[in-house]
């Protein structure tokens, strides 16, 4: 028989890599490796690039949102001033409607809108629709020389709301003149100017007075008195 056949040991000499490879597996940690300096002749290159990451950074820059769009409740001086005079002319133009009984004329100025409300001049009057304020305001003041002896405007900041109060004088005689001041609201929607809110308030000498109540009448089987 043969001798049985001796073990030989055979050392290999791994190469650079294998050996960085199989460090690297054993220990992770080693992944992280400081990085190296870059070389003092390759820093001159590097400029233009450092410039312009400079000026992309410059221009991005976030800058403070200007103030007139972030309150929107701040309408420009000039267009208050526009809505005003619009609403001021339209006041004006009521009392020659009014002169002529011109239900249109006055209700285009005013431009009630459909849920309107209207205090009157009676007790709990109240007038809730365009066409119950237009026909108390031409039976109250149509066909008089109506004069307009007072008229204020004033426009909310935000251009969507505006108070008004006008003054309508009826002249006559010293005892029979008289003054009927109508104040109230106009809100603005869809750029439109529409009467919502109104106040009629003064007297009108020729308003016929409410009719008195019926005498209470004597009852039927009253005694006679003795005679």
């Amino acid at each position: 028989m043969y001798p049985p056949p001796v073990p030989v040991k055979v050392e290999r000499k791994l190469r650079q890599p294998a050996v960085r490879l199989l460090d690297t597996m054993r220990h992770p940690n080693n992944l992280m490796q400081p990085t190296a300096p870059i070389p003092g002749p390759h820093l001159p290159r590097l400029w233009p690039f450092a410039v312009l990451l400079a000026i992309v950074q410059g221009s991005c820059t976030i800058e403070q949102t200007p103030q007139e769009y972030i309150d929107h409740l701040t309408t420009p001086a000039a267009e208050l001033e526009v809505s005003r005079d619009e609403l001021m002319v339209r006041l004006l133009s009521t009392a020659p409607a009014l002169e002529r009984r011109d239900r249109l004329g006055v209700s285009g100025a005013l431009a009630p809108g459909a849920e309107v409300f209207v205090l009157g001049l009676r007790p709990g009057e109240q007038l809730t629709t365009p066409r119950a304020v237009v026909d108390t305001l031409v039976s109250l003041i149509g066909g008089s020389d109506v004069g307009i002896g007072e008229a204020v405007v004033t426009v909310a900041p935000g251009n969507d709301v505006a108070w008004f109060r006008v003054a309508y004088d009826l002249p006559g005689s010293n005892a029979d003149s008289s003054t009927i001041n109508f104040s109230g609201v106009f809100v603005r929607a869809e750029g439109d100017w529409r009467l919502t809110h109104g106040h009629l308030s003064g007297g009108v000498s020729s308003w016929p007075p409410d009719p008195a109540p019926p005498p209470n009448p004597e009852p039927a089987d009253t005694p006679a008195a003795d005679g």
